[in-house]
Formats: structure tokens, sequence, C-alpha cells
């Protein structure tokens, strides 16, 4: 039989906290990364709640998995460098703008990202919303759009080349040439 009720999970939480605890940090060698594994598990296996076994030996090889497997995840993630801020650079067209530059110059960068972001998707803005301004990690914004590590890269690639494009085509827009198809990708 499968499945377990909210106080079994809390018990099984308070149980099993620490031991998940100490594992990733064994593992990862870092308090905030090992915490960060100790949630990430935690809420999968409530997530699969109805899938926990019964007796108590399987349920803590079944959480033991999940962070082995959370710890894994932190291992390519870092091992890759592959976090949000990777990306940001690419959005720099123009270098960052500072004190010195001219107020002209500032409204019309900011004119043109709303332009931009006007003629994103909803889909588009909200992964664009929590992987660069909410300040997420890549695992974070995975969990929240409930996708593995590998789709959100994904995701974030064909979103850098729809910026790309549209940004593309709106400086043939403002230097009065036309790229027809340019907004395909």
């Amino acid at each position: 039989m499968l499945g377990v009720t909210e106080d079994e999970f809390c018990d099984l939480y308070a149980h099993l906290r620490e031991h998940v605890y100490r594992y990733a940090l064994h593992r990862l060698r870092a308090e905030e990364r090992a915490l960060e594994v100790v949630s990430a598990t935690f809420e999968a296996a409530w997530r699969k709640h109805s899938d926990l076994p019964k007796d108590q030996e399987s349920r803590f090889a079944y959480v033991f998995g999940i962070a082995k497997n959370q710890v894994l995840q932190e291992h390519q993630r870092t091992r890759r460098k592959h976090h949000d801020n990777r990306f940001v650079g690419d959005y720099h067209r123009h270098p960052v703008l500072n004190t010195v530059n001219d107020v002209a110059d500032v409204v019309a960068a900011n004119d043109a990202a709303v332009r931009v972001m006007q003629q994103l998707s909803p889909a588009d803005k909200e992964l664009l919303r929590l992987a660069f301004t909410l300040r997420l990690n890549s695992q974070q914004v995975a969990d929240i759009l409930d996708v593995s590590l590998a789709t959100y890269a994904v995701r974030v690639s064909r979103l850098r080349r729809r910026i790309d494009a549209i940004s593309a085509a709106e400086d043939d827009v403002d230097n009065g040439t036309s790229r027809s198809g340019a907004l395909g990708a």
C-alpha cells in the first residue's frame, strides 16, 4: 500500500531532515547548498507523497534516493556553471548604464526593452521574470515551473533566441531596413 498522510509526512520530515542535511553537507561541502538539497528533497517527496511506501524503511530509502538525485543535480549545476547569471551578460547589447550616460540613451534603452517585452508571450514573460528578476537559481525556477533542469535550460536558450530575434527586428525598424521572418524562431 502506498501513500502517507500529512501528519505521517511531517513525522518523516522531522525524523529524516537532519540525516538528509548531513548527507548533503558531506557530499557538497557547503551549508547553503546542503540546505537547498534538503528543501528540494522534501518538496519532491511531498509532491509524490501518494507514492511513498507505507513501511518506514522503504520510505527512508525512497527519500534518500530523492536526496541523492538532488545532490547529483546540484553537482551538475555547479560543475557546468549552469546558473541564471550565465545569461545575464547576453542581454546587455550596450555597456551597463551608469550615472554618466545621457538620459536620452537611458530612455531609449528602456523603451526598446518595453517593446521587446510587449512582443513576448505570457509564458516567455513569466520565464524571464522568474529567471532574471527574482534572483532565483536554476533549480528553484525549474521547480516552480515543474520541469527538469534540462528543460529549463532549453527554455531559457529558446527565450534568448526569441529576444535576440525581436531585438534584431527592432534594430532593423529603427535603422529603416526590414528583415522578413526574423521572428519565426
